[in-house]
């Protein structure tokens, strides 16, 4: 088994690259170091811009939209916290919006939202790491296949 230098993005075989000596990368590294990247670049798309789904409708997971609910959560709380109560009346405007209209945030449900998003992030990082483990043990990496395996996203025509 190798590894990916996190460094450099170059493949070596074994465990660990010992003093200054560079293990001999294999033949195909730049393959697997090129897959790597659109592995990630996949992860990366899936974390920001895939949304979460709660209570039917899909909600944006991406850096601004994680700290609006962060914002909303600490406004909550210092209102006292209670699970049905409205923090935003049909204003909010879920990712679904242009074909299911605006949702009343709840406190509730921003739990809701701010506990998938959470389990979709380790999610969507697992399945780059079991892409990761495939690649590498790949016969031809340049073929290797990364599309399958992910959890469900906004864009994913299955959505």
């Amino acid at each position: 088994m190798g590894f990916i230098s996190s460094t450099t993005g170059q493949y070596y075989e074994g465990d660990r690259i010992g003093g200054d000596q560079e293990v001999p990368a294999r033949p195909n590294a730049e393959a697997v170091a090129i897959k790597w990247e659109q592995i990630k670049a996949a992860r990366d798309q899936r974390t920001e811009q895939g949304g979460v789904q709660v209570d039917g409708r899909w909600y944006d997971t991406d850096s601004a939209s994680a700290l609006r609910y962060k914002y909303l959560a600490d406004l909550a709380l210092a209102a006292g916290g209670v699970v049905n109560e409205t923090i935003v009346r049909a204003d909010w405007r879920p990712m679904d919006y242009d074909t299911l209209g605006p949702v009343d945030m709840t406190y509730g449900l921003l739990l809701r939202i701010m506990r998938a998003g959470i389990e979709q992030a380790l999610a969507i990082d697992t399945a780059a790491e079991v892409h990761r483990a495939a690649l590498l043990a790949a016969e031809d990496p340049a073929a290797y296949d990364y599309r399958g395996g992910w959890p469900l996203a906004f864009f994913d025509p299955r959505a």
